[in-house]
This record gives C-alpha cells, sequence and structure tokens, in this order.
C-alpha cells in the first residue's frame, strides 16, 4: 500500500514538473514522460513539426500497437483451439 502512495506520488511530481516545464502550452493528456520522449523522438526522425501531428501521430501509433496486440492475442486463441 505504502509502495502504491510512493510510485503515485512521484508519477504526480513529474506531472507538475512537466507541467511547469511546458508553462501550460502542451496538452495535459500527454503530461507523461514516455508520451514526451515519444513526441521528441518524432520530432528528431522529423515525423511531426506540429503538436497536433504530434498527437494525431501519437494516436495512430497507439491504435496500431492496440490492433497488433488484438491480433496476436487472436492467433494464439486460434493455435489454442485448433483453427490454425
Amino acid at each position: 500500500m505504502f509502495e502504491k502512495q510512493n510510485i503515485r506520488l512521484k508519477n504526480l511530481r513529474k506531472y507538475k514538473a512537466l507541467k511547469e516545464l511546458t508553462n501550460g502550452w502542451f496538452p495535459s493528456a500527454y503530461l507523461s514522460p514516455n508520451v514526451v520522449l515519444t513526441f521528441i523522438d518524432y520530432m528528431k526522425k522529423k515525423r511531426a513539426t506540429t503538436m497536433k501531428e504530434l498527437a494525431n501521430l501519437y494516436e495512430m501509433d497507439k491504435l496500431y500497437a492496440h490492433q497488433m496486440q488484438m491480433t496476436q492475442e487472436s492467433k494464439k486463441s486460434d493455435e489454442k483451439d485448433g483453427y490454425l
């Protein structure tokens, strides 16, 4: 229990630090260290240049990853059931 509270407190501190660093211009829905690092990676690779492009690309990548996960789970289930 104490460990979960400690993790939440650390995450809250990171969130507040990112919000302060961005001075409110960065969408709060994307204020997590992993998402910010992903956005930086997109910019370095010139996959996106505007906040709108970054958000759209991130959402598309997230959707693609979810679809791939579902496909893999479906294949495993089919193999287990003897359909493949």
